[in-house]
């Protein structure tokens, strides 16, 4: 059994893949074994795969799967073949630092946590790199959470920049056929987990667009209403978690939050501002409708994550909830009005 199991999720980076290996089998601990599970790529991705794995035949294992079911799907049949006491995830197309893993294992085994997070460079060409800054976690730390409950608000979803003790991923799974499944996946386990421990060093390099994000997200997002079941698959999972009694306003906070993300993509679409608004007013009675106003819970977050100006621009801002339908209802409808303006 490897100390720890590092699970890639593959499909179409013929490009990139060989430099995402590359870098996990660079590291400085060494006990681990690379799980790839390729999502039915179409290019050359798993002949690149096998002839790294000819390499080294003792680290990697190469799963592929037939049809494409997505990331979700592609992580969970990694968790089925994992031997590792701790686990971890890196997207095909991202690298990591030589040190990551053996500092994180440190963390894990002499601060006995459950989760060990480090922090995030994003770059869009390997020899150029700028920082994603983290207000809460900068200066790194140690965190008992049902102490510091309010540390999960600042808490991103990703799962690949964070190592995860065996123990607490039992019978977890990722939602799938989704996107946004890792919000329904971290978040339940950082309820569950008793002590977190963030690093202050940048160790994961996070793959942009080579257009840069902010052009990435101009087009309609027709999947952008997964946030939908997914934040019901997050409620459900964390109702059977004992420790979410000191996690009840920090957990609210959290889901506010993801509607809040999906409102700026919306405001980044280059469609026509009618249509624009209707989205977001209908995002925003949903987010009211399910969690209540967020202006207040949210001021922090809102100056440092997203700027109120923006949210003022659309209207948004304390802004009356149109009563009368249900959540449902707006969700549906929400839905309907997607559909009509991904095909205009």
């Amino acid at each position: 059994m490897a100390k720890v199991s590092v699970i890639v999720p593959t499909y179409q980076v013929e490009t990139m893949i060989s430099s995402c290996l590359t870098s996990i089998m660079n590291q400085t601990e060494k006990d681990l074994e690379v799980i790839v599970v390729d999502d039915a790529s179409k290019d050359h991705t798993v002949d690149i795969v096998e002839k790294i794995q000819k390499k080294y035949p003792d680290k990697i294992k190469l799963c592929v799967q037939k049809e494409n079911k997505g990331a979700g799907a592609a992580r969970n049949k990694g968790l089925e073949i994992a031997s590792g006491a701790y686990i971890g995830f890196v997207d095909g197309d991202d690298i990591i630092h030589p040190n990551m893993y053996e500092e994180m294992v440190f963390g894990m085994q002499y601060e006995r946590v459950d989760i060990v997070r480090t922090n995030v460079k994003c770059f869009q060409s390997e020899k150029e790199f700028s920082i994603q800054k983290d207000p809460s976690f900068g200066k790194g730390g140690i965190f008992t959470t049902f102490r510091q409950p309010q540390i999960i608000c600042w808490s991103d979803p990703a799962c690949w920049n964070k190592l995860f003790r065996r123990e607490l991923l039992e019978g977890k799974k990722f939602d799938e056929g989704v996107i946004f499944e890792d919000c329904s996946f971290s978040y339940p386990l950082y309820v569950d987990a008793r002590r977190v421990a963030h690093f202050k060093s940048c160790h994961y390099f996070y793959r942009q667009n080579e257009k840069g994000v902010s052009q990435s997200v101009q087009k309609v997002n027709p999947a952008i209403a997964d946030i939908f079941p997914v934040l019901d698959s997050f409620e459900e999972k964390v109702s059977k978690l004992p420790r979410q009694i000191f996690f009840k306003e920090e957990l609210r906070k959290i889901k506010q939050q993801l509607l809040l993300y999906r409102m700026i993509e919306v405001m980044d679409w280059k469609i026509k501002e009618e249509g624009k608004q209707s989205l977001l007013f209908l995002l925003d009675d949903i987010t009211r409708a399910r969690y209540g106003d967020w202006e207040e819970n949210q001021k922090e977050i809102l100056n440092v994550r997203f700027g109120i100006d923006q949210f003022k621009k659309y209207g948004l801002y304390e802004r009356e909830q149109q009563k009368g339908d249900t959540v449902i209802e707006l969700q549906d409808t929400f839905k309907k009005k997607l559909k009509k303006i991904s095909h205009s």
